[in-house]
């Protein structure tokens, strides 16, 4: 039901935001469906993600789009719904989530350095103070280098 809401556009507005991103994940696993404050659901997913050690991650797409870099989303809600369906455990569901997310974010920084007038690309936002995402399950991270 929720591929075809997202396919037909139908209460599935688009946002710059991962923020939402966070609260749609979380909201699918039943970890949160409404928030208190701003972050809760993504802070709720992080700490879930913590019992996993899975390498694995969600695939996100990367397409250029009129000149600039947009994440499709499409088949990581395909492959995250199949996993809710096989009963996967919300730690190992919020972590591979966490890992397709950093992954692509790399990748995505990483094509819009490759622009000969750029040599830097400072990534900000509450997202990017998410410990796991950042690959540092201790929450010390001070961010990383592309």
């Amino acid at each position: 039901m929720v591929l075809q809401m997202m396919e037909r556009e139908i209460n599935s507005p688009r946002t710059s935001s991962c923020g939402r991103l966070f609260d749609a994940v979380a909201a699918l696993v039943g970890l949160r469906e409404t928030v208190n404050f701003e972050a809760q659901a993504a802070i709720e997913l992080e700490m879930a993600a913590l019992d996993s050690s899975s390498e694995s991650a969600y695939p996100l797409d990367l397409n250029l789009r009129a000149g600039a870099w947009e994440i499709g989303t499409k088949s990581l809600f395909e492959w995250l719904v199949r996993d809710i369906q096989k009963q996967a455990s919300v730690a190992e569901i919020s972590r591979k989530f966490h890992n397709g997310l950093a992954l692509v974010l790399v990748e995505a920084a990483e094509k819009i350095r490759e622009k000969p007038e750029l040599n830097r690309v400072c990534l900000s936002g509450g997202c990017f103070f998410e410990c796991v995402a950042a690959g540092d399950d201790d929450c010390g991270a001070e961010g990383a280098v592309v």
